[in-house]
């Protein structure tokens, strides 16, 4: 499939790799053990799903607001771009030249404004996939002080189960002490995570809306969502392997690097498949002045395209595509 579908589909399950989510029966299980309550459990997990609210209405918000080079989103410096005659359809021997002007101007508007609103997809979902990669990071060094700060105090090995014991009011068994710090900035920066999760979720599936082949769009769906369900499956079979909680540091590990390849995976989808909206000749014609130095191919097509695509190829002789 063309457009980079596949380092995008990758990107989006790499993220499903992990054990820092707030509703995983995962991070449920190990902040039991560790003593936490179930008032205070259930309030992490609520506040997750606002994280997640935010960050749908964040990405909408941004959606709408960033990146219309014009500020004003009604398409009007496409128009004038347009009239401007910066790119042409050779003309057309069965159509006047006036309507073949109108119609040139109509397809590049068109092909300015898809254009436009895929790169400003890639940008913002950019934005919030660096989100989460950081939270994660940050949730991931906050349990490495908590680990360390657990092994070099001087309670026992059996600490993380009779001393750090929670009531409800927040405060601990030990002496009315509250959780390490360690332990707060370490379940914030996954709430915070959340909101670019759920937003990169949403650009994602926006951005194979516009380059995935209409015709296989429910096949691309369920092999991306297999692949996410094998995701989480992958770090279930982890936590078998692992049991102990003692040996949660491994599956936070994971996490965190599984949430980075997928930030590798975006970016390497950014810097290879770029945005280019041009001509592609007929059989039997040739470029004149008007089409000389834009981005064009011979009418053999050097290049795979979605049925999308080729449809407006037929139709307009220019098309839209990542490559």
């Amino acid at each position: 499939h063309p457009s980079g579908l596949r380092l995008l589909s990758l990107s989006l399950a790499s993220l499903y790799l992990t054990a820092l989510s707030p509703h995983g029966v995962v991070l449920t299980a190990y902040l039991v053990t560790i003593g936490l309550s179930p008032t205070t459990i259930g309030t992490f997990r609520g506040i997750g799903s606002i994280s997640g609210v935010v960050g749908i209405a964040l990405f909408s918000l941004l959606r709408r607001c960033w990146g219309d080079d014009n500020g004003d989103g009604d398409g009007d410096g496409d128009e004038d771009d347009a009239k401007k005659g910066e790119v042409e359809i050779p003309s057309s021997r069965e159509v006047e030249e006036d309507e073949v002007v109108e119609r040139a101007n109509k397809i590049k508007v068109r092909a300015m404004t898809s254009s436009r609103s895929i790169e400003r997809l890639r940008r913002i979902s950019l934005a919030f996939l660096i989100l989460e990669v950081v939270s994660i990071l940050v949730a991931a060094f906050a349990f490495g002080l908590y680990a360390h700060h657990d092994k070099t105090s001087s309670v026992a090995a059996t600490a993380t189960t009779t001393d750090m014991l929670e009531n409800d009011d927040g405060s601990n068994n030990n002496g009315g002490g509250r959780l390490p710090w360690q332990i707060h900035m370490f379940l914030g920066a996954i709430i915070v995570s959340r909101a670019g999760l759920y937003a990169f979720d949403l650009g994602a599936l926006e951005l194979e809306q516009l380059i995935v082949d209409e015709r296989y769009r429910n096949a691309v769906g369920s092999v991306e969502s297999a692949l996410c369900s094998l995701a989480e499956m992958g770090m279930y079979g982890l936590s078998l392997v692992l049991p102990h909680p003692s040996q949660f540091g491994f599956q936070v590990g994971v996490s965190a690097g599984a949430v980075s390849t997928g930030g590798v995976f975006f970016v390497s989808f950014l810097c290879l498949y770029h945005m280019h909206w041009h001509y592609h000749h007929r059989e039997g014609e040739e470029c004149d002045e008007r089409c000389k130095g834009r981005h064009q191919h011979h009418h053999h097509h050097h290049h795979a395209h979605t049925w999308q695509q080729e449809r407006d190829l037929r139709e307009f002789g220019y098309h839209v595509h990542l490559h």
